[in-house]
């Protein structure tokens, strides 16, 4: 784009913005009044957003508001509950009753629109029944399991792009700690590093003392520490660890066990299909860590008989971030404020495993009066996004917000999406439409903030 036209461009949403500001209760923009994310990032990435009919009675295909928003800003969508297993999965006991209308409705949309489809989930410890693992041996379990994956990956084929396989399966980044603790330091600083008491830095983590990656493995009764509100009850909770016998050996594992089989399906069936490993906090050193190695085992494990391709093609970056100072939902786990420089750095982690990424579930936490705070850092994040996707394109598959709107957002309380109440947007809306325009307004500071960055290097610091 010319100097002259960005100039103009600049002004022009300069002044629309003040404009919608200037004038609160106005149109909002369900009528498609405003400028295009979804054209705004057309030549680097995708945008995504979610799509609910079952979601705490929520039935966004009902919504022709939230609906306009969707076709004009967003590229792809993903079921926010609808395709997780308590929800395609009823009954009491194994192997209960399936379900497809919620997420076949949603389907149906996302066909006539136009939008592509990104499956959520198809193996976790949450959103399942407890019955899906219970009181069986590691080979029922493990079959139940093959079951499970195939039997949704059949039922909708192709028409989904992509799938989370395993979403959330690593929970501590070590022993003893949690991924909020580490020897009663709150983790929120960049280069905390990858300390364990008496460790070393991430890059030299003392394998002597027997730790590896499987010792980081969630099991369903942990709730990262310490009792939470967050946690599920336990009948939503599903036992595939322990069920499995996660930790005696590599087949034994249940995330190898997952996406063999998906990747089983997906291959005798000739789809096309990128296969994610799904997970929060992996901006967080001591989290990323032990994924980075998972990923690194497993695909090495694995890549001779695949003929060269990765078993786990994908890492799925949740971007469920907190701004500094905002308080926390469970007084036990206090939130890790986001630092741009943490996410760069598992960028470029991941990427070096040869893997895409996505950014899956993003939306920011903010406190009260921490709105512009709030859009300032969905801009830088944003030009983070851009640098990474011009240095290294394609791997960047897409970046998905969690919701459309703060009042139908899961953590509607901290107001963390680019619209408010009645879909007026917000300072965040601007931000991520042009971070640059934003920032010269707002944080100059920030403009150039990752210029001339290569994304080859990690910065971990001992």
């Amino acid at each position: 784009m010319k100097m002259v036209e960005r100039f103009a461009l600049i002004v022009g949403v300069a002044l629309l913005a003040l404009a919608l500001v200037a004038c609160p209760n106005g149109n909002n923009d369900s009528g498609g009044e405003l400028p295009s994310l979804r054209e705004a990032w057309a030549d680097y990435f995708p945008l995504g957003n979610i799509l609910a009919n079952a979601s705490w009675g929520r039935n966004d295909l009902a919504n022709p508001e939230r609906l306009n928003i969707l076709r004009r800003h967003f590229d792809l969508l993903t079921a926010e509950n609808e395709m997780k297993p308590n929800v395609v999965r009823h009954g009491t006991s194994y192997p209960g009753t399936w379900n497809w209308d919620y997420a076949e409705a949603q389907l149906a949309f996302a066909e006539r629109e136009g939008f592509r489809f990104h499956g959520h989930t198809l193996a976790w410890h949450s959103q399942s029944h407890q019955w899906l693992a219970q009181g069986v041996t590691p080979e029922v379990a493990a079959t139940r399991l093959r079951n499970h994956i195939e039997t949704v990956m059949m039922r909708f084929g192709d028409r989904v792009e992509s799938w989370d396989v395993v979403n959330e399966a690593i929970v501590t980044g070590g022993p003893g700690g949690t991924n909020f603790h580490l020897d009663g330091r709150q983790l929120n600083q960049h280069g905390d590093g990858f300390f364990f008491p008496g460790g070393t830095a991430e890059a030299n983590l003392n394998w002597a003392t027997g730790w590896t990656w499987r010792d980081a493995l969630r099991h369903p009764l942990e709730t990262d520490g310490a009792p939470s509100i967050m946690s599920p009850p336990p009948h939503n909770r599903t036992n595939w660890p322990t069920a499995i016998n996660v930790p005696t050996s590599h087949e034994s594992c249940f995330i190898e066990i997952a996406f063999r089989h998906a990747r089983y399906v997906a291959d005798r069936e000739k789809w096309d299909m990128v296969l994610y490993y799904n997970d929060y906090n992996l901006n967080i050193p001591r989290k990323r860590m032990p994924v980075y190695y998972m990923v690194r085992d497993i695909n090495d494990r694995h890549r001779e008989e695949l003929s060269g391709r990765n078993l786990i093609q994908a890492v799925g970056m949740q971007a469920h971030y907190w701004l500094p100072g905002t308080v926390g939902g469970a007084t036990r786990h206090p939130p890790v404020a986001v630092c741009p420089f943490e996410v760069r750095d598992s960028l470029v982690r991941f990427a070096s495993l040869g893997v895409y990424i996505s950014i899956t579930e993003m939306d920011i936490f903010a406190g009260s009066g921490q709105l512009r705070e709030q859009a300032i850092m969905y801009a830088r994040l944003f030009n983070l996004f851009r640098s990474f996707a011009v240095e290294h394109p394609g791997i960047l598959r897409r970046v998905s917000i969690w919701g459309v709107d703060d009042p139908s957002s899961w953590r509607n309380q901290y107001a963390p999406l680019l619209w408010g109440a009645n879909f007026q947007p917000k300072e965040a809306f601007w931000a991520v439409l042009d971070p640059d325009a934003f920032l010269a307004e707002h944080a100059p500071q920030y403009l150039n903030e990752f210029a001339g960055d290569n994304f080859t290097e990690w910065n971990w610091r001992p």
